[in-house]
């Protein structure tokens, strides 16, 4: 899943920024801070798609974090919105940081809504519709999956099993964990063993936990330690 990384001081705001940006666009991850420190840490730990820094923050100013990330390699073009009080900041960070735009506090819900939605929705899931393909090397010979026609993965046997519509596909040996970093954001874990489509989800069966997915006839089990993640990430269908 491609995440997204909101470093916010002020709890409730912070809480109100997620919020909204889950409701625009369910399909991203979402991480968040209240430190500068930390944010960087989660910077270098996974692939961050769009930053929304506070300039305000507990440990040190948001704009001199975001001075750090552009010096990261994997961030140099990364969008950068920084959120601010002070209005006289504006040119300084389109100066030095290359900001992708700003948003001026107190913003009203529109002003937020039409930030996210040219974001989350108008960047993010472009760039996400040209990852949809990954390549693997079968026996020396590299073989173009379109991930949007796999159903669910599986690791079995020691292999990973992708399953189409009417064929699976044995891969070599993977952890699941690593295979998983080629994946979309279509994509979700619900076991120690399977992560399935999102797009392919028939019917959710809360109560003895499991999915039934489209073409399939197999009962998915949602694994106990992944049904909170599972519930979150899939509200539309609880």
């Amino acid at each position: 899943m491609k995440d997204i990384l909101i470093i916010e001081d002020d709890v409730s705001l912070r809480k109100y920024l997620i919020a909204k940006a889950n409701k625009i666009n369910s399909r991203i991850g979402i991480k968040s801070t209240d430190s500068a420190g930390e944010a960087l840490q989660i910077a270098r730990e996974y692939d961050i798609m769009a930053f929304f820094i506070d300039i305000q923050l507990v440990d040190y100013s948001g704009l001199e974090f975001a001075k750090q990330i552009r010096e990261l390699d994997k961030y140099l073009f990364t969008p950068i919105v920084l959120i601010t009080a002070i209005p006289t900041y504006e040119l300084e960070a389109y100066r030095q940081v290359h900001c992708y735009e700003y948003i001026i506090k107190p913003f009203t819900d529109e002003e937020l809504t039409d930030m996210f939605e040219r974001i989350l929705v108008g960047y993010i899931d472009k760039i996400q519709n040209h990852e949809k393909k990954i390549c693997l090397d079968m026996n020396g010979i590299t073989q173009l999956i379109d991930t949007k026609e796999v159903i669910f993965v599986e690791y079995k046997l020691r292999k990973i099993n992708l399953y189409f519509r009417d064929s699976v596909l044995k891969y070599k040996h993977v952890p699941l964990k690593k295979f998983a970093e080629q994946l979309t954001c279509d994509f979700i874990q619900v076991h120690q063993s399977i992560i399935i489509n999102r797009d392919f989800i028939q019917t959710i069966d809360r109560i003895h936990n499991y999915i039934i997915l489209k073409y399939i006839n197999i009962k998915i089990p949602i694994g106990k330690s992944y049904r909170k993640e599972v519930g979150d990430c899939l509200n539309d269908f609880f």
